[in-house]
């Protein structure tokens, strides 16, 4: 009770929701940044080398080119960017089930 009148004030409410705010996306790119390497090197040896043994299997050149560097480097790059979302996703279902969003919603 004493923290529902503390969030839903208008005054100190809407600072709060900011600083939850900072924190989840602090917290959101220093965790994900921890992974986004594992991801990258992962996908890339998964797919961009691995994709070079195409090449075995006598298929042109330019065909191991578009598929390895191409495809291959566009899903690695987007790849990279799966923890950080991941992190934030996880922060966002904490708050939503903590109860904070709908209170953060009625204070806005």
């Amino acid at each position: 009770e004493k923290l529902d009148q503390f969030i839903l004030n208008k005054w100190v409410g809407i600072p709060f929701f900011f600083v939850v705010m900072y924190l989840m996306f602090m917290f959101s790119i220093n965790i994900g940044s921890a992974f986004i390497d594992f991801f990258d090197i992962g996908v890339g040896a998964l797919l961009v080398d691995g994709g070079h043994h195409l090449l075995d299997g006598h298929l042109p050149v330019w065909l191991v080119t578009v598929i390895a560097d191409g495809i291959g480097g566009g899903i690695q790059t987007v790849a990279t960017f799966i923890p950080v979302i991941a992190c934030l996703y996880l922060f966002l279902a904490v708050l939503e089930s903590s109860g904070y969003m709908a209170r953060a919603a009625f204070v806005l």
